[in-house]
């Protein structure tokens, strides 16, 4: 278990985040999104580890329902007092109330 996972999870159960939801909405037929960092080359990336943060390098495989999504985002921004900086991004159903 990476060691930055529990830190990451207590950020995200707390309620806390700002999400910002995108205007574009993005149509999704059905089957699995293959979600990597969107500077690798997919045919280069490996599975990431089962339970543990993806890696440069590294893909997460998520099944989405079919439907029409918006991209939400937030940050965590602990800088320059804490140690940690995260981007998060989440596909939100489009009938999905923003910010919930």
């Amino acid at each position: 278990m990476d060691p930055r996972q529990a830190w990451l999870e207590e950020h995200i159960e707390d309620g806390g985040l700002t999400w910002t939801r995108h205007d574009e909405l993005v149509p999704i037929a059905s089957g699995v999104l293959v979600l990597l960092h969107g500077e690798e080359q997919a045919a280069m990336a490996r599975l990431a580890k089962l339970r543990s943060i993806a890696k440069n390098g590294e893909l997460v495989p998520a099944d989405v329902a079919p439907g029409e999504y918006h991209v939400e985002t937030a940050v965590i921004d602990e800088l320059p007092d804490g140690r940690n900086l995260c981007f998060l991004a989440r596909w939100a159903p489009a009938a999905m109330r923003a910010g919930a």
